[in-house]
């Protein structure tokens, strides 16, 4: 079960140090573009550092049926949507509408084509453990990513990509999972997503017009 940990900043170094405690004997992968990254930390023990773009990196992994059953995105950027693109070059961004900011919790948009948003307006501790209750305020929510999933843009439902709790402020996606989402996106024209319980980024897609 090797973890691919796709950027190596703040975030992703403490996604390595918490996967390795829990699991001591797994592979894991850790992917920056930025060399330095690697020369500057210590690398927990059974790790690989791999320099490379991290959605190349992943884009190239998903067929493989070697390593990295679980990925980790803890990239600045919406993974899900930069390796959609490179999969199939016929995807690009698409200016997402307005109006999706009024119909999910707390929206920051990024850029024209993608909105982050969540159910917290406050700083969420970074050891959460995502359960039935937040455990800040105590509040039982549905998890926003079976929220979105019931929300209709223009008529098109989005598409969202389930990310899972793999430890305490940690998580991820199974490489199946997003292969097998990567497949449904053939001449697609709308909003993909990538969602935990709480957390969420969209981004809109258009599938170009051959000329």
């Amino acid at each position: 079960m090797a973890f691919v940990i796709a950027g190596y900043g703040q975030f992703g170094k403490l996604a390595a140090s918490r996967l390795k405690d829990l699991y001591p004997r797994e592979c894991l992968v850790l992917v920056d573009r930025d060399a330095t990254k690697f020369a500057e930390s210590n690398i927990p023990s059974n790790s690989r550092a791999i320099v490379a773009e991290a959605d190349e990196f992943v884009t190239d992994l998903i067929t493989s049926r070697h390593e990295g059953q679980w990925i980790i995105p803890t990239v600045p950027f919406h993974l899900l949507a930069r390796v959609a693109m490179r999969r199939f070059p016929e995807l690009e961004e698409a200016a997402l509408l307005e109006e999706v900011s009024s119909l999910v919790p707390n929206p920051y948009r990024v850029d024209p084509a993608t909105l982050w948003c969540s159910y917290a307006d406050f700083l969420c501790p970074d050891d959460c453990e995502e359960g039935p209750e937040c455990s800040v305020t105590g509040e039982s929510r549905k998890p926003l990513f079976a929220a979105l999933e019931n929300l209709f843009i223009h008529g098109k439902a989005l598409k969202i990509l389930v990310s899972r709790q793999l430890c305490p402020g940690i998580g991820g996606y199974r490489r199946t999972d997003l292969l097998e989402f990567l497949e449904d996106l053939v001449g697609f024209d709308g909003v993909i997503g990538t969602s935990c319980k709480c957390h969420a980024v969209l981004t809109a897609l258009r599938w170009r017009s051959k000329i």
